[in-house]
């Protein structure tokens, strides 16, 4: 059995949690209780987690999908929170990197904003990664998501490495969750994967997480697909790749953006969950 539920989405269907521009996920899966990224307030995944009758004084690891502020900044809070719980985080995050909007690149920073205090109180936490981290024989974090050949990044990033001197963020930070479920005999009962925005490409994680788990199924595909600012050929040039790629579950959330969800319920029926914050979902 695998258990999850939002605490930080864009959008909310419940009138007692609140929404914001990020991303936080709490899991049960395999014995373990995660934290998939922390959202972009300090504070409010902690307090929709207390509103839902989450602990998560009793997660047992985090990880952050990739370095930017909306998957980061609850981090401060949580090691409040939660006195044990290692963070499980690419070595290749804590740029200051920026985005760009129409080839103009924005004048501040959308990269991990925590303080030097507390990068120091976080950082007896961390543990790095750059390649697969197998936490379980049934639970991974993958490490770089490989770019697929061809796949051109909907939104081009900068990291500032000194005064007027900037390159292009590849986004070799970004990586996601995958898990194994079992049932009681402890035969496979397919595969569920957690993506933060998807920077590299939606099929990129999708296929990441197959060849971490050769020939299984997967069920479900969590995602922020970063399809915000996309035209509606690309958003149908993905969902095509996806609905090719696999027959389970689909749930687009955060940076998917409105008409790409729209026109993935329309194409994927109900194979497309649309997740809002405060939704619980169990397998």
């Amino acid at each position: 059995m695998i258990k999850f539920a939002f605490l930080s989405e864009n959008k909310s269907g419940h009138s007692h949690i609140k929404a914001e521009w990020g991303l936080s996920i709490y899991i049960e899966a395999g014995g373990k209780k995660i934290l998939f990224d922390a959202g972009a307030s300090e504070v409010l995944y902690r307090e929709n987690a207390e509103r839902m009758g989450i602990d998560l004084s009793a997660v047992d690891f985090a990880m952050v999908s990739h370095g930017h502020y909306d998957h980061t900044n609850g981090f401060p809070e949580f090691i409040r929170v939660n006195s044990h719980a290692p963070i499980y985080i690419h070595k290749k995050a804590f740029g200051e990197v920026y985005g760009s909007e129409d080839g103009i690149m924005d004048s501040w920073p959308c990269s991990i904003e925590w303080s030097a205090d507390e990068m120091k109180k976080i950082k007896s936490r961390i543990e790095y990664t750059e390649g697969p981290k197998w936490i379980t024989d049934d639970i991974v974090i993958s490490g770089t998501v490989p770019m697929l050949p061809g796949h051109v990044m909907q939104e081009v990033f900068y990291e500032k490495l000194s005064e007027n001197n900037y390159v292009k963020d590849e986004l070799e930070h970004e990586q996601i969750l995958a898990i194994r479920d079992r049932d009681a005999k402890g035969e496979s009962r397919g595969v569920y994967v957690f993506a933060g925005c998807c920077h590299r490409g939606a099929l990129a994680a999708l296929k990441c997480a197959q060849e971490l788990f050769p020939g299984e199924e997967v069920k479900v595909f969590v995602a922020g697909m970063h399809l915000c600012i996309s035209p509606l050929a690309e958003i149908q040039r993905v969902v095509k790749e996806i609905e090719d790629s696999f027959d389970g579950i689909v749930m687009p959330v955060h940076c998917s953006g409105m008409p790409a969800i729209c026109y993935m319920v329309t194409k994927l029926g109900d194979r497309c969950i649309p997740a809002t914050a405060g939704d619980r979902f169990e397998y």
